[in-house]
């Protein structure tokens, strides 16, 4: 399923704030705090897939561009899968059916809660970086 992740947290409307007001311009820390999270998380998505892949159908719609989209003030990343493009088995492998468990490991990539607190660490470092790096230049 196809995931569209943002930059969300305690703290970050601060650091935004505080990049903004040194630079003027926190696209560039936006843009590379949401590559990175696309980064980790596509990986561990396609090792998940690896007992799934008979047919290597779903597993091809895993979203491997990492371009951030800029909707006015609001920036994301898709991350996951290309339901139209046959990535629709990935919904029912995430989350299970009535008869079917879902696959924890890809749920955990995805979803967990070792992979959001691992992104929001991810994401405040870029911010914390860019905001060093203006600062001393």
């Amino acid at each position: 399923m196809s995931t569209k992740m943002k930059i969300v947290g305690n703290g970050f409307a601060d650091l935004a704030e505080q990049l903004d007001r040194i630079t003027n311009d926190i696209k560039p820390a936006v843009d590379e705090a949401l590559k990175r999270t696309h980064e980790f998380i596509t990986p561990n998505l396609d090792e998940a897939m690896n007992k799934h892949n008979r047919t290597h159908k779903t597993v091809s719609t895993l979203i491997r561009e990492n371009g951030v989209t800029w909707e006015g003030f609001v920036a994301t990343v898709d991350v996951g899968f290309r339901i139209r493009e046959g990535g629709l088995p990935s919904i029912f492998l995430i989350y299970g059916t009535p008869k079917m468990k879902k696959d924890i490991k890809l749920y955990n990539a995805i979803k967990g809660a070792k992979t959001k607190k691992y992104i929001y660490e991810l994401q405040t470092n870029v911010m914390n970086k860019h905001i060093s790096l203006a600062k001393k230049g």
